[in-house]
């Protein structure tokens, strides 16, 4: 490799282009790194809102509400069940042609068994109160998903930053060195050697936007939006209690509702009794007149193993499921709200080792730099160094958005909504 010593200014447009582009960038970071918190939660939280929307149970959450409301309105009826209309008619028209006839009518009155209506209303009052807490762990369920690909896609804003930079200096290096061996200050081997810096730059920056591409679009159908929001970071809310989760109240209603529904088992023993109120009018001849007949008619089923046996064992599985359950859930929040907070740590450290790292770097690249205007330095070894700040500037960039997205994920574990 020939290295010979130029003058200074044959430099000064590259390293004036690449002073120019890393403080257009800085600018923009900065700008993106104090964007307002609470901006950012809005706009987040309209995300969230708008890909709760999209899902299945939030389209069908006011139809469930009218049916628990319905439900409460026939506990709150007279009747246990509708009532029943029995019409019959007897007469010897194909027989004997006496002029015999009988005619029937009764209501059939399903009646409530003594504590069932009261066991009903609280089934559907703790069925009510599950179906919000699920309605409630679903959406925070959604705000996971939307928070892991918005931040998927900031982290490939940053890759596709960092090419720009990396491909615009490429392009600087290479027409600087053009210049270089038109002057025959150096080898061509060396003009080469930038050449290809550029080409690889420019395929790394493709590959980086089509990654980008793909993360927007992930996030696009989640959340029906055209574009991610403007980035930002949430604020952390670690209050270091988990028992409003709403995963944990879902689990612990689950099991409320199904202690409900055994209640409710537990009161209806034996079918409901029914209450028979008819009228017969009847007469033996044609000749007599029609005689009326009122009726009272009361129908007690009763109660059998055979037909209790199945319904408290299904009942009592039911609540030892939802109680394991509710163990296994609480386990899973606690686990979680751990390692979130943990992964809060390393990123904060992981920021300042990248910070440090690319202090040091972009020195190193000035002092090279400055040794390869003043012919000092070759080719090589201003690439390295100008290799190594670009990598330190992403691992920067990439750190800046891990430590956002570990706070992000404190949040999601402690249950709470951007």
């Amino acid at each position: 490799m020939l290295c010979h010593p130029q003058p200074r200014n044959r430099l000064l447009p590259f390293a004036r282009t690449g002073a120019a582009v890393l403080s257009a960038l800085v600018l923009v970071t900065a700008a993106v790194l104090t964007a307002p918190a609470s901006a950012h939660a809005s706009e987040l939280s309209a995300a969230v809102e708008a890909a709760w929307q999209r899902q299945p149970q939030a389209r069908a959450a006011d139809q469930r509400r009218a049916e628990l409301t319905a439900r409460e309105r026939a506990a709150d009826g007279v009747l246990r069940d509708a009532p029943a209309l029995t019409v019959e008619n007897w007469s010897d028209r194909w027989t004997r042609r006496e002029g015999f006839a009988k005619y029937a009518g009764e209501f059939a009155l399903p009646l409530w068994l003594p504590g069932e209506r009261q066991r009903t209303r609280e089934s559907i009052a703790a069925d009510r109160a599950y179906f919000e807490a699920v309605v409630a762990a679903t959406r925070l369920r959604v705000a996971g998903e939307v928070r892991e690909a918005f931040w998927a896609a900031r982290l490939a804003e940053a890759d596709v930053a960092v090419a720009m930079l990396r491909r615009d200096e490429a392009r600087a290096l290479a027409a600087d060195v053009a210049r270089r061996l038109q002057a025959g200050v150096v080898a061509r081997v060396d003009s080469q050697t930038a050449q290809g810096l550029q080409q690889s730059a420019e395929a790394a920056l493709a590959t980086a936007e089509t990654a980008a591409f793909k993360a927007r679009r992930a996030l696009e159908q989640l959340t029906g939006l055209p574009v991610p929001p403007p980035a930002g970071a949430e604020s952390l809310s670690d209050s270091g209690a988990v028992d409003q989760h709403p995963a944990l109240r879902a689990v612990a209603l689950a099991v409320d509702a199904a202690r409900a529904n055994l209640n409710l088992v537990a009161a209806t023993r034996r079918d409901s009794p029914e209450l028979g109120v008819g009228m017969f009018r009847e007469r033996s001849q044609a000749i007599t007149p029609f005689e009326n007949t009122v009726t009272l008619r009361l129908r007690i089923p009763f109660a059998t193993e055979q037909r209790n046996a199945p319904r408290v064992a299904a009942a009592n599985a039911t609540l030892m499921e939802a109680e394991a359950a509710a163990d296994i859930e609480r386990a899973r929040v606690e686990a979680d709200l751990a390692n979130a907070r943990r992964e809060l740590q390393t990123a904060a450290r992981v920021l300042q080792l990248a910070q440090a790292r690319q202090a040091l770097a972009a020195d190193n690249r000035r002092l090279v730099a400055r040794a390869f205007e003043l012919g000092e330095a070759d080719l090589p070894t201003r690439v390295r160094a100008q290799t190594e700040f670009l990598d330190a500037e992403l691992a920067v960039r990439r750190a800046e958005a891990e430590q956002q997205r570990a706070v992000a994920r404190v949040n999601q574990s402690l249950g709470l909504l951007p």
